[in-house]
């Protein structure tokens, strides 16, 4: 199963609403990694060594370093990115969806957006 990181700002009702619905989801927030207010870049690392895909709503920084670290040959496991402003409940479907029809390979140096 795919293993996760929450962005600091990460919405709690999106990851609330996939655990209500997948309560063995491997997911830690960078709260818990103490990686809040960390630059991007090594939020990113942390994920690459790891093996965590990012959840997040950042849609400027955080995406120009994934981007910076494929481009760079760098490991990137992934980000999902949902904007602020995005209905809650397609996010949630999409998520459920993704974790149970795929690995966590597949989304390796891949920016995706959600809902889809």
């Amino acid at each position: 199963m795919i293993k996760f990181l929450t962005d600091e700002n990460y919405n709690n009702i999106i990851l609330n609403g996939v655990l209500l619905r997948l309560p063995e989801l491997d997911v830690v927030r960078v709260q818990e990694v103490e990686l809040m207010n960390t630059p991007d870049e090594i939020v990113l690392a942390w994920t690459a060594q790891e093996n965590r895909v990012v959840l997040t709503h950042d849609v400027t920084t955080l995406l120009d370093e994934a981007y910076r670290r494929v481009a760079e040959g760098l490991l990137m496991p992934g980000v999902m990115v949902s904007p602020q402003l995005s209905p809650v409940a397609p996010v949630i479907n999409d998520l459920v969806f993704i974790i149970g029809n795929s690995s966590d390979d597949e989304w390796k140096d891949s920016v995706v957006f959600l809902p889809v």
